[in-house]
């Protein structure tokens, strides 16, 4: 059933002249499936991209509103809630907020002082390219007087939260909703029909 929503939403979305092989997108049968099997293998396809592309567009609007309620708290000096909203932030992928957990994490603001944990979630802030952020990771590191805990600590957070990690995670969950449409699932593990 989520894919039919997303259907709907995608059938607005394109210029529908550009997608001849859909021109029933608004009079959509769901004994459509039964008829033409090639039906839900496009609807299938269409979906799992609609919904990838989906995902980064979600994350950058987290984005924009939780950094400047963290950076409220940060500012009136709440550190125990700055540190959740960014912590929050920061493993969906968002740099920035990355960035200031390993601050938070190196100053001792709202949680106590970690150089290892500072300098495994700013190697994640520096996965951005930025050259400051790349360069306040390697002072980190050097700081750091447990370098090995530390290179430890990177590289757990990175098979976590990593850019290449999040990615994969949400290659996975477009397979897996792909799986629940296609099995004609009603919601329970008791209901769900194979074809």
């Amino acid at each position: 059933m989520v894919y039919i929503s997303h259907f709907f939403i995608l059938c607005s979305v394109i210029d529908i002249a550009h997608v001849k092989k859909f021109t029933s997108c608004y009079n959509f049968n769901l004994n459509t499936f039964g008829q033409k099997p090639m039906n839900f293998i496009y609807v299938a396809v269409f979906a799992v991209l609609f919904t990838a592309l989906q995902a980064p567009s979600v994350l950058a609007i987290e984005s924009q509103e939780y950094p400047s309620e963290a950076d409220q708290y940060y500012q009136q000096g709440n550190f125990k809630k700055a540190y959740k909203a960014y912590f929050k932030l920061a493993k969906t992928g968002d740099n920035y907020s990355q960035h200031r957990v390993s601050e938070m994490y190196a100053n001792g603001e709202g949680k106590s002082v970690n150089l290892p944990k500072a300098y495994a979630w700013s190697t994640l802030a520096a996965e951005s390219g930025q050259e400051q952020w790349v360069s306040y990771s390697d002072e980190l590191l050097l700081r750091t007087k447990d370098q090995n805990k530390a290179l430890k600590n990177a590289s757990k957070l990175k098979k976590k939260y990593g850019q290449e990690a999040l990615k994969n995670k949400a290659e996975r969950k477009g397979r897996d909703d792909l799986f629940i449409a296609g099995s004609k699932c009603t919601g329970t593990r008791m209901s769900c029909r194979k074809h």
